[in-house]
């Protein structure tokens, strides 16, 4: 499964990096702006051609912008902590990261 939202968030600052505006890119990957558009708002899903024109055109690898977006569907924990991590703020994020971090130095101590 792949976390379109993070996805279309790399693909945005790929694009941004390279100082190009969604009509831009759209016009040297041969869609509408609104596609581009669509695409780094998660209201549509990417093909592979085309995330593969966008990666060249962007100059940057399609394992970068697929990097971390596959969750293992066949291990049910994993997939829940991870879509349960990907809803937390950043700051939420940080304090679960302390949090864990903690645990793992203490764990004699806090798992029984």
């Amino acid at each position: 499964m792949i976390d379109y939202k993070t996805l279309g968030s790399r693909i945005r600052d790929a694009r941004i990096a390279n100082n190009l505006t969604q009509e831009a890119l759209a016009s040297l990957i041969g869609c509408a702006p609104t596609h581009v558009s669509n695409i780094e708002n998660n209201h549509t899903k990417v093909s592979l051609p085309l995330l593969v024109e966008i990666a060249n055109v962007l100059g940057t690898g399609v394992d970068y912008l697929l990097m971390d977006q596959f969750i293992d569907l066949k291990q049910p924990l994993n997939n829940a902590l991870y879509q349960d991590f990907q809803e937390l703020s950043d700051k939420e994020k940080l304090f679960f990261l302390d949090l864990l971090k903690f645990v793992k130095e203490h764990d004699s101590v806090c798992i029984r």
